[in-house]
């Protein structure tokens, strides 16, 4: 059986998990709040579901607030929350912070997994046609890296590396 608290995180991560799934980020971030003001400190699976809702939505800056807090929180992000921030920063048409994330994640020692490496190259596909000539060698190295790191790359990214190429 959980104790109360761990029942308590396990119910609001779950709740916020369903607002993530109802495109609900405003209502995810008011049950991580909720969570805090319970005394529960949250855990790497709950603000995920968070950074996720902002994924849908293109709210990266929130998620940058997310991320900070989550640092400062002692909560170590996962490939989960890695993955997520990169396809927030590709729907918002951000390739260099998509690369970024993707590098942070290396440095922390995470193993980046599918989504990841698909968000990375699709970020690299809405760059403007100037930079996408001067970006396509990063997504061949980033379909190398992934073939390396045994993770099969979907047709997502084997379209997004053929995309990037173009006109470069």
């Amino acid at each position: 059986p959980r104790s109360g608290g761990e029942a308590d995180i396990v119910l609001m991560s779950s709740v916020i998990s369903a607002c993530e799934k109802a495109n609900q980020w405003a209502l995810a971030v008011h049950w991580l709040g909720e969570l805090q003001f319970r005394g529960l400190e949250p855990i790497v699976i709950t603000c995920s579901a968070v950074v996720s809702a902002f994924e849908t939505n293109k709210k990266w800056l929130e998620m940058v607030s997310l991320l900070d807090y989550m640092l400062a929180a002692g909560i170590e992000p996962n490939v989960v929350t890695y993955s997520a921030m990169a396809s927030v920063y590709e729907k918002s048409l951000n390739w260099e912070c998509s690369l970024g994330v993707f590098l942070d994640l290396r440095l922390c020692g995470v193993q980046p997994n599918q989504v990841t490496y698909g968000a990375v190259l699709s970020s690299l596909v809405s760059a403007v046609p100037l930079e996408k000539r001067q970006l396509w060698w990063r997504a061949l190295l980033l379909l190398g890296g992934m073939r390396r790191a045994r993770a099969e790359p979907s047709l997502i990214a084997r379209s997004a590396a053929v995309s990037s190429c173009e006109g470069s």
